[in-house]
């Protein structure tokens, strides 16, 4: 039946009122942004569609989502000394989108009542003289969750963001809320003179301010003070900390000071007397290095453990560095906490673990792991445990000296140590260490306070004087394929295949660190690998590319350098940087010749892996390039698969610049 004109218009009148409205949206300039803001609605969605400069704008007291129309909209506030963006009581206000440069005085800022959404923004050369180079966040009480996904703090040394004291990239403190900070990339952020978190520092306090960390990079950060170049973690309540899928890679901490110095990859340190439990899976770190110290203590150049009990399922340890003298703990250290009145141990309990290729300078203890007692608690009060299971400790090392002990696990007598179904052999063909001490793998335990069964792990020096008290241990090398490179493969005829327990696999454990059966033919192996039978043989040779690219030093003579590698096992091999033609080095000897700029040995997981590998031009070739400005170099690559094949030798000549000069105001 057809109904009558005016009720055909009432009915679609009818269902626009039934429906929900849609929050209002506008475009708007930099002219109009503040007024939009200021008139914001809930919910409301602003999108800007230019670059503004050197404007202060504040976010409304409502929640509402601030976006860029197109990548590269945002701001830039160079010649500015306040915050671009800053807000109080905003809620769970999105920023998205948009790109932050040039800030001097964070470029956003948050308080109050706020549970903010950061998601995919680009944040380049900001700065601050306290915390927070990039971004701070520091809410009162609220309801929410903290999110920060996606965003990228600094794309290498010249773009970085720094602070003053906490938080090169990020300054963020859970106040009673949680806080999800998943998919970022912090690259090159550092505090100059402050204390922690080159790339990030985070704060968690009172209840219900649980941590989320997952899938984030934290590669090239730099700290001068007490911890966390990557990251940096203070766990002031019980809450729990979960770190998942996250890369610490390649940052530095320059220990300068009398003070202890920790993690400088990751440091958490909790410092309430109810233990945080810290809950990791599937991280890696690698390349992280403490450097120059005046004094101090220094440890856990992968990460550093404070006072937490930790639950740890597949982490990687690989080629971190301590190179001041007395270091403790190259890939992780362990120690007990104190708030001042109370101490509280620390704890590590770790599953398919890798602590492969660490290195300590003379007089450390414990390059692969240190678990040890906090020096000023009392006797009993707050020792160290840790346990390995199905764990590999391999190629680690100490310099010789006097007072180097343990290259793979290292402890004091009231530690607790407990090992199954792992392997802790240090003595291998290539180690990091200049001059290794040969001392044995394990120290400063007591045998009250150990237990050891099913492992392999020599009682002698350097791999030798027969297996360890203990059931079903062995002392033999486990051939495994590159343990200095942080490799943990076992091969054929490896003595660990089929040498554990199956009743010392923790209850859950059904796959190896590769994600393959546990137990793949009855019984189990020791270490993190699991044999699964022999393999077809491997045939097919690596095949390296160079990225083309404009290189560039930087004020200390680094330069980034892009590989590829196409394999299916891992890519191993050497770049080297040369003059592309013949050059007058010195004035004395005006004989053209090519010059050898710089060279690094790599390590490249299997598959179409692209890394970015850091080269240190020797002096020579850096004061070639500034007479020069700038040179055309030839990247040489060489290199072989796990499995011995060799790649054919890759090469490109590229543009090698000298680093920019830093602006000078009169």
């Amino acid at each position: 039946m057809k109904l009558p004109p005016f009720k055909s218009l009432l009915i679609p009148f009818a269902l626009a009122l039934a429906l929900p409205q849609a929050a209002s949206a506008a475009t708007v300039h930099c002219a109009g942004l503040q007024d939009a803001l200021n008139t914001a609605t809930s919910g409301e969605v602003i999108t800007l569609d230019e670059t503004c400069h050197n404007t202060h704008f504040s976010l409304p007291t409502v929640p509402i989502t601030l976006q860029a129309a197109a990548p590269g909209d945002g701001f830039d506030g160079s010649a500015m000394n306040d915050a671009i963006l800053t807000g109080s009581n905003v809620g769970e206000t999105t920023i998205k989108g948009l790109t932050f440069k040039n800030a001097n005085a964070s470029a956003i800022l948050i308080t109050a009542a706020s549970a903010p959404h950061l998601i995919d923004n680009v944040f380049e050369s900001n700065s601050h003289a306290t915390d927070g180079g990039a971004v701070s966040i520091t809410p009162t009480p609220t309801t929410g969750t903290i999110v920060v996904q996606g965003n990228q703090f600094g794309t290498g040394p010249m773009t970085g963001n720094t602070s003053g004291n906490d938080g090169g990239g990020l300054w963020l403190v859970a106040n009673r809320i949680p806080a999800v900070v998943s998919g970022n990339r912090f690259v090159g952020n550092k505090t100059t003179s402050g204390e922690f978190g080159g790339g990030a520092a985070v704060v968690s306090e009172g209840a219900g301010a649980t941590l989320t960390f997952s899938d984030n990079v934290f590669n090239g950060n730099s700290v001068s003070g007490l911890g966390g170049a990557g990251l940096s973690i203070n766990l002031q309540t019980n809450a729990p900390l979960v770190l998942t899928g996250n890369q610490f890679v390649e940052n530095v901490m320059n220990a300068n000071g009398t003070d202890r110095r920790h993690g400088a990859g990751l440091s958490v340190a909790n410092n309430n007397p109810t233990s945080a439990p810290v809950t990791q899976a599937n991280n890696l770190f690698e390349g992280n290095r403490i450097t120059t110290a005046l004094g101090g203590d220094t440890g856990g150049a992968g990460e550093w453990i404070a006072g937490s009990p930790v639950t740890s399922t597949g982490d990687r340890f690989i080629s971190n560095t301590i190179e001041m003298v007395d270091g403790e703990g190259a890939g992780v250290g362990v120690e007990g906490q104190s708030d001042g009145s109370t101490f509280f141990p620390g704890e590590l309990h770790a599953t398919n673990l890798v602590a492969n290729g660490n290195r300590l300078a003379e007089g450390g203890s414990g390059a692969g792991i240190y678990a040890g007692r906090l020096d000023i608690c009392p006797v009993v009060d707050c020792p160290s445990v840790l346990e390995l299971n199905d764990s590999t400790v391999a190629a680690n090392c100490v310099d010789t000296a006097s007072d180097s002990t343990a290259p793979g696990v290292a402890g004091s007598g009231l530690d607790k140590l407990t090992l199954r179904n792992s392997i802790v052999y240090n003595a291998q063909p290539t180690l990091p260490c200049p001059s290794p001490a040969f001392v044995p793998d394990v120290a400063g335990f007591t045998a009250a306070n150990t237990s050891i069964s099913f492992t392999d792990l020599c009682a002698g020096l350097h791999g030798t004087g027969g297996p360890v008290a203990g059931a079903g241990n062995i002392c033999a090398n486990p051939l495994l394929v590159d343990p200095h490179f942080g490799g943990f493969h076992e091969v054929p005829t490896s003595p660990t295949i089929d040498k554990g327990s199956n009743a010392l696999v923790p209850a859950g454990l059904t796959v190896d660190l590769d994600g393959q059966p546990r137990i793949s033919d009855g019984v189990v192996d020791m270490g993190a690998d699991e044999f699964q039978g022999a393999p077809v043989a491997d045939t097919v040779k690596p095949r390296f590319s160079i990225l083309r690219q404009t290189l560039r030093a930087d004020s200390k003579g680094r330069v980034k350098f892009k590989l590829r590698c196409v394999e299916q096992t891992r890519c191993i091999g050497t770049v080297t940087l040369t003059t592309a033609k013949p050059v007058i080095a010195r004035k004395k000897t005006p004989k053209a010749r090519r010059l050898k700029l710089a060279s690094k040995r790599f390590n490249i997981a299997g598959g179409s892996k692209t890394r970015t590998i850091t080269l240190k031009l020797s002096k020579k070739a850096r004061k070639l390039l500034a007479r020069k400005h700038s040179l055309k170099v030839t990247a040489a690559v060489t290199g072989k698969d796990s499995a011995g094949n060799k790649a054919k030798t890759a090469k490109r000549t590229l543009t090698l610049k000298r680093a920019r000069a830093k602006n000078k105001h009169r």
